[in-house]
């Protein structure tokens, strides 16, 4: 299972998780909310649902989830046993969407959980948590369309810091960032199981050689079983095949996967237990 619509995008509460790209997309549904609500994007723009800004009714917006601990709402633990009681054998959050924003304390992306909006590891919480409930731990990663057009409606930016979060670096760079976000993820929680989003096809395929034997060499070096998934750009002699909210037209061989959401009472998204 996996929160698919947790994240700063969801702070707007509207329209769905590609909020951060349709919002520059002049006419559309979550732009017209973001101009009425918060004013012109290119003067109200993504980065302040993390850094925080305040919207046309004065509100103040930001991504800053509080833990129970510190007196918030937000419990990884409750949200981990809501799982395991579903039946969920592996659990895990979004890493980083295709917005650019990396749930966890990087090295190598400032615009991270730690560093900016909430200040928290979310991703390391959350591994703690699903490993504390006996389930096997896996994230997802977005982030290949990130570097390959998702913001494609944003003007260019003046800064390499704001150029970074927007996909907006020349393609080598941006290419690197992609696997340096990889190996960080698997350095610091060792995932069972990372699961990407589609796009990979259009990143350079030593970089996604790469990223391969990166995490499979880290498991053998833990004595750990991982599991890797792709919708483009890998191949079943490494990885398993995902159809998203579908499933093939036959029998296929070897091994594949399939997924689907279901609406959670508070809003989030949720990928149920999923089904070789």
């Amino acid at each position: 299972m996996n929160p698919l619509g947790w994240g700063a995008f969801s702070v707007s509460a509207f329209d769905s998780e590609w909020y951060a790209r349709s919002m520059y997309l002049d006419g559309s549904r979550a732009n017209r909310h973001h101009v009425a609500t918060y004013g012109e994007p290119d003067e109200w723009p993504y980065h302040w649902f993390i850094e925080g800004g305040t919207s046309e009714a004065g509100e103040f917006v930001k991504f800053e989830p509080r833990l129970v601990s510190d007196g918030g709402n937000f419990d990884p633990a409750e949200w981990a046993r809501l799982f395991r009681d579903a039946g969920a054998r592996f659990a895990g959050p979004v890493a980083e969407h295709h917005d650019g924003f990396s749930m966890w304390d990087s090295d190598v992306n400032e615009w991270n959980s730690v560093d900016k909006g909430p200040g928290l590891d979310l991703l390391e919480i959350f591994a703690d948590a699903v490993r504390a409930e006996d389930m096997k731990f896996m994230l997802s990663m977005h982030h290949a369309l990130n570097t390959t057009g998702y913001y494609s409606g944003v003007a260019p930016q003046q800064t390499e810091s704001l150029r970074r979060l927007y996909g907006q670096l020349p393609e080598a760079e941006s290419e690197q960032l992609w696997l340096d976000k990889l190996k960080e993820v698997i350095d610091h929680v060792s995932p069972d199981l990372i699961w990407q989003d589609f796009a990979l096809n259009r990143i350079d395929e030593q970089k996604r050689l790469e990223f391969l034997a990166y995490y499979y060499n880290h498991a053998a070096g833990n004595g750990q079983e991982v599991v890797t998934t792709f919708k483009d750009g890998l191949n079943t002699n490494g990885s398993v095949l995902d159809f998203e909210r579908g499933g093939p037209a036959g029998l296929l061989h070897p091994y594949w996967l399939t997924d689907d959401s279901v609406r959670h009472p508070v809003g989030c998204v949720l990928q149920p237990r999923q089904h070789a």
